[in-house]
């Protein structure tokens, strides 16, 4: 496979390669179909190397197989699926990672819990926010850890770095890559993009405290600060 947006980071695209491979060879041995896939066959993928893998290893596996799919031209995989979704979650909530809440959310809630953000700079915050927690399965502390350094932005996707990810035992950091949207109102990309420009991110923390008045300070949104963006957002959506 060949993953233009990420030629400039030889380590994550030997990641993506040996992860599709790695998938290619567990679909043959396993009789299923590894292009195009069903969302149950990538389901069972995951449960069948959540004992052996990382979390963050599993997502960035799964988004190497999404990708596959957009590069060869077939829709339909979305990591979003309910056959996948659930057991990513499931996997992490075993091995008892504290993940942000928007994972507990369906697709479509998303869309209208991100339809009540408002233009203003909270509003911005707080979508890019839930959308990129959702769209790469984030746990709250990795989340609130992002800085501006992290993001590296292609025309098709983000490659996120987190670092000190606990699946990473030689402590280079774990790459995550997020695609963009199809929906413009619901891509984290472009999301994150509005905000980091609205806000004027230039370096440090992504996610910061904006006050009453609707001044961002330089501090970082804390890890507890999350559920309490996500729960307010929810209830303005009647969720």
């Amino acid at each position: 496979m060949q993953y233009a947006e990420a030629a400039d980071a030889p380590n994550t695209l030997r990641a993506y390669r040996s992860d599709w491979q790695a998938f290619v060879t567990w679909c043959r041995h396993a009789g299923f179909a590894p292009l195009p896939a069903a969302p149950k066959t990538v389901g069972t993928d995951l449960a069948a190397h959540a004992g052996t893998h990382a979390v963050a290893t599993l997502r960035r596996r799964l988004v190497t197989i999404a990708r596959a799919h957009k590069q060869a031209g077939i829709a339909g995989l979305w990591p979003g699926h309910p056959a996948i979704r659930n057991v990513l979650r499931g996997i992490a909530r075993e091995r008892g990672t504290a993940q942000c809440q928007a994972s507990a959310l369906t697709t479509p809630e998303i869309r209208r819990v991100v339809a009540v953000c408002s233009n203003d700079l909270a509003g911005l915050r707080d979508c890019a926010l839930i959308l990129l927690g959702y769209a790469a399965a984030l746990r709250r502390s990795e989340l609130v850890g992002v800085d501006r350094e992290h993001l590296a932005f292609t025309d098709q996707a983000l490659r996120l770095t987190l670092p000190r990810s606990k699946g990473d035992q030689e402590g280079q950091g774990e790459e995550v890559g997020v695609p963009r949207g199809k929906r413009r109102e619901t891509c984290p990309i472009r999301a994150l993009e509005a905000w980091l420009q609205a806000s004027d991110t230039r370096y440090g923390p992504v996610f910061r405290w904006v006050t009453r008045w609707g001044t961002v300070e330089p501090r970082r949104l804390s890890a507890g600060g999350v559920p309490l963006i996500l729960r307010r957002r929810a209830e303005l959506a009647g969720l």
